[in-house]
């Protein structure tokens, strides 16, 4: 008590008095602003008040209060230490929430971008366990395995400043529209270094058709020279685009992949990748068939009909831009 008392007069002279003149003098706002600053300053006088209280007790008193004086700022500390880690532990959530919607854009947009070739959302995921496969097998850094990943499903971005016409020619292209089939992984490139990923992507997305022996594109790059990343994606493209159909040739068995592979190492793809994939390749196929056998029998989410029938949609009408294309084509010989 008579602690409280001597905080009251100690307030009361330090502050309580200069600040009842200051809010006499005034009036309106500033005046009930000082009045409500100086209540907001008086419990920090009785706080030490009964601070000086507690000191005098384990100065002159027994264990009982020493004990008191550790065990308070020590259920404190253990207090605000919970508080902050279960904050950590929100944001952290939240983080990887917010990865994963930015992975699940990302895959919604490669889908739609794929469909335009006639790309099923089957194939766009083989491309992506196969290159984080391939990417992991090379001991390759984690922020370098999801650049490989988000490459894998962007790396062909550019295709839509490149014709239809020119991606599904049946036929040999000409050299202008090679040259202009080719500028598709410097317009993903810019694309791509639009969006500030955490990893670079822009790089694997601009070299994936660089080849070993310098003849490739954009650069010419040669060899080592070529980026790790790009360097795995030409190998997982080029052999999931032999499984696929093209408008210029049927699609390749597993054999006949595989020693197209084998063909090709050395010249256009890194020979020690190539092998390495080869090996790799009963592994991820089982990975990917556990995977897939588990989709299916989880129950759908109810948008996953729609974004297939969006895609479905897609589809057709690039099959019907391209039936008229080649309607207008025949009846123009014709003609």
């Amino acid at each position: 008590v008579s602690a409280m008392f001597g905080a009251t007069a100690y307030f009361m002279v330090t502050t309580g008095l200069v600040g009842l003149v200051m809010a006499a003098s005034t009036t309106g706002s500033t005046r009930a602003a000082i009045e409500e600053r100086l209540l907001a300053s008086a419990p920090a006088y009785y706080a030490g008040a009964g601070l000086a209280v507690l000191a005098a007790e384990i100065v002159t008193g027994g264990p009982y209060w020493w004990a008191i004086a550790f065990t308070l700022p020590a259920y404190i500390a253990y207090r605000s230490y919970r508080a902050h880690t279960d904050q950590l532990s929100v944001e952290h959530a939240q983080v990887r929430e917010m990865c994963n919607v930015h992975l699940s854009v990302v895959k919604a947009l490669a889908k739609a971008i794929e469909a335009k070739d006639s790309t099923t959302p089957e194939q766009v995921e083989r491309i992506q366990v196969y290159s984080e496969g391939l990417a992991r097998a090379l001991a390759m850094s984690e922020p370098e395995v999801q650049a490989v990943k988000t490459a894998a499903l962007l790396h062909d971005v550019g295709n839509l400043a490149v014709p239809d016409h020119i991606l599904s020619k049946p036929g040999r292209l000409t050299y202008e529209e090679y040259e202009s089939l080719k500028k598709h992984t410097v317009v993903g490139a810019n694309i791509i270094s639009q969006v500030p990923f955490p990893f670079p992507v822009a790089p694997l997305v601009l070299s994936h058709h660089e080849r070993w022996d310098g003849r490739g594109y954009p650069k010419g790059l040669r060899g080592e020279s070529i980026p790790l990343g790009a360097r795995v994606l030409s190998v997982v493209d080029c052999f999931t685009s032999m499984l696929t159909e093209r408008p210029y040739r049927p699609s390749h068995t597993y054999a006949e992949a595989i020693a197209t592979l084998r063909e090709n190492g050395g010249s256009t793809l890194d020979p020690d990748l190539v092998e390495k994939f080869i090996e790799i390749l009963p592994a991820i196929e089982t990975q990917l068939h556990q995977s897939q056998a588990s989709a299916r029998l989880a129950p759908e989410p109810p948008a996953h009909g729609g974004a297939a029938t969006a895609l479905a949609d897609i589809v057709v009408a690039r099959r019907e831009d391209q039936i008229l294309r080649e309607m207008g084509q025949s009846l123009s010989a014709s003609l």
